[in-house]
């Protein structure tokens, strides 16, 4: 998680990197810098925890995304209590995800109400 985490930190103010891949997707940096990123679609990828760590590098920049599909990708709850720090977010489907136990959708859940 902290090599991730580094990794993210570095990309925020690295002038001239353009683009980062989140397992096989790419996502502009220039979107994430402006804050106008609304939707991310990551469903059905290869996507996991370590990714979901270097997004969170860049929540500050998610000032409008609201949306965030994480469907039958390979998150546990360590990855979505991350992403849960995006103040924005007003919808998450982590429905399908291969990582994710009853007892994990409770503690998210929990998380969930304590933030309200």
């Amino acid at each position: 998680r902290t090599a991730a985490t580094a990794l993210g930190l570095a990309l925020q103010t690295a002038p001239r990197v353009e683009e980062v891949r989140v397992a096989r997707y790419r996502l502009q940096l220039n979107e994430l810098r402006s804050g106008q990123l609304i939707s991310l679609n990551l469903s059905r990828s290869r996507v996991s925890d370590p990714d979901l760590y270097v997004l969170a590098a860049f929540a500050h920049n998610f000032a409008a995304l609201q949306s965030l599909s994480l469907a039958q990708s390979n998150v546990s709850r360590d990855g979505i209590m991350v992403v849960l720090g995006i103040p924005s977010l007003t919808s998450l489907d982590i429905s399908k995800c291969r990582a994710l136990s009853d007892d994990d959708f409770g503690a998210i859940g929990k998380e969930l109400l304590s933030s309200t």
